[in-house]
């Protein structure tokens, strides 16, 4: 993967193809794990209790690293449930407000050990726009140096779920979303936790003063559903706010597939191949070829994967994801690729043009008015909002990026990519030609500068220096 990010040639494919025994970790290759390990134990128990075989350079050979230790009591551990006794893993810092159903930040995206304050809980000193933005520099910080650690480690993964859908429309995060999701196959998470498992990761100090934790849960080596919350296998924890990355792998289980899968599977069970067919610990199924090849693209300047048939994922989870221009009181402007709060945006249009008899906006009326703005729009929004300007300032050059890209990826009408609802399916039923102006446009996603200064500069000079009460 390094070797294919890393390449000169920008006629050569950066897409990676997974193979299928990635997503083949089970309790076979538990078992022998566990054998490997115990044998080693035997043997350095030997060397270094027995005078007459007492060898010190077979000890160096042989001796168990820190973080095999820990993968291997983790492994014994692990072994010794079932998936409907095992003990819950990550904790939660939970928020009792008195009147949870009304509080949309009640604590359920904070590692409890790292807890500093909810983002979204006005506090003194600070107001609703400063809090936003707080959250958008920290939540690009955690993306960011997920995929530098990653990238340069050569462990494979890709975005999910919301940060998918995200990247879908404007090749940034939703302003409206609180977490980031990644997955992986199952083999690389248990890779992944052997070697970094409890590391600490501290950001280039050329660019900010970030540091992460790498918790790995005991039980990444159960592959089917979780009865005790354990549907997370490993977070990428911002240590100062307790912000983190959800990390989910993706193996072959016992668990029931959706009947779309069926034929897939009995064909591949013909065949005597292994199912191609995988979950995650909280059952979203996907097929191999829906995830591999994993496409090279770009996120909010960060260069990263998504898996290969996007729209076929995406609709599965966001039935109306991929076409809705408006969501939790934000709606998408086509006219600067961003998702604007309806409160900033209701000024350009005449009241009783959306509102309805009892004073409560007509979301489809608003819609429609919302992807007619024009030119002359544009400027009275950005005249109007200076943090509407700084954003479009900021991510124009890759939400522009980032539209040209999606002509590459899906077929359009008449060329046209102004309107995301109106892309179609991948070409060639999702395998992209060996396009080589394509390899060309991918082979310039490489890591920007962040669009916005370290959180601690934010919180100690930028928010002092323009707060407004």
């Amino acid at each position: 993967m390094v070797a294919m990010i890393k390449q000169t040639d920008p006629t050569k494919p950066r897409d990676l193809y997974l193979p299928e025994s990635a997503f083949n970790y089970q309790q076979d290759k538990i078992d022998v794990q566990i054998a490997q390990y115990e044998s080693r134990m035997s043997q350095l128990r030997d060397l270094t209790t027995n005078e007459l075989s007492y060898d010190q350079s077979k000890i160096n050979a042989i001796r168990f690293t820190r973080n095999e230790k820990i993968y291997f009591d983790g492994l014994k551990f692990a072994n010794k449930y079932q998936l409907n006794n095992e003990p819950t893993y990550f904790r939660m810092a939970r928020l009792n407000f008195g009147n949870e159903e009304n509080e949309s930040d009640a604590g359920w995206h904070y590692e409890w050990r790292f807890f500093n304050g909810a983002l979204r809980y006005l506090k003194k000193g600070w107001n609703q726009e400063e809090l936003l933005i707080r959250e958008k520099v920290l939540l690009d910080r955690i993306l960011r140096n997920w995929f530098r650690f990653a990238n340069e480690k050569g462990i494979v993964s890709w975005i999910s779920h919301g940060p998918l859908l995200s990247w879908y429309w404007d090749g940034l995060l939703f302003p409206f979303d609180e977490d980031i999701d990644i997955q992986m196959p199952a083999e690389e998470l248990s890779r992944f936790s052997k070697l970094y498992n409890q590391t600490l990761v501290v950001e280039d100090i050329t660019e900010g003063f970030g540091k992460y934790f790498i918790d790995c849960s005991t039980f990444i080596h159960h592959r089917g559903k979780s009865y005790k919350e354990n549907h997370i296998d490993a977070r990428f924890i911002d240590i100062d706010t307790g912000s983190y990355i959800d990390i989910t792998g993706l193996g072959i289980s016992d668990e029931k597939y959706p009947d779309k899968y069926k034929e897939l599977v009995e064909s591949a069970e013909r065949e005597g191949r292994a199912k191609p067919v995988y979950n995650c610990r909280n059952l979203h199924f996907y097929s191999y070829d829906e995830l591999s090849p994993l496409r090279f693209t770009m996120m909010g300047g960060v260069p990263l994967y998504v898996p290969n048939r996007i729209e076929d994922i995406l609709n599965d989870e966001y039935s109306k994801g991929l076409t809705s221009y408006e969501y939790g009181g934000f709606y998408f402007v086509d006219a600067i690729n961003l998702w604007i709060h309806h409160s900033k945006l209701e000024f350009l249009f005449p009241y009783e043009t959306f509102k309805t008899s009892d004073g409560k906006i007509n979301e489809l009326r608003f819609t429609q008015l919302v992807q007619g703005i024009g030119e002359k729009e544009v400027v009275k929004l950005l005249e109007n909002d200076e943090d509407i300007l700084l954003e479009y300032y900021l991510t124009k050059n890759v939400t522009d990026i980032h539209k040209e890209e999606l002509t590459y990826l899906f077929n359009t009408p008449n060329g046209s990519n102004t309107k995301l609802k109106d892309v179609g399916h991948q070409k060639t039923n999702g395998e992209i030609a060996d396009d080589k102006e394509y390899h060309k446009f991918t082979s310039k996603f490489k890591f920007q500068k962040p669009f916005r200064r370290p959180l601690f500069n934010y919180e100690m000079i930028d928010k002092p220096r323009h707060h407004q009460e």
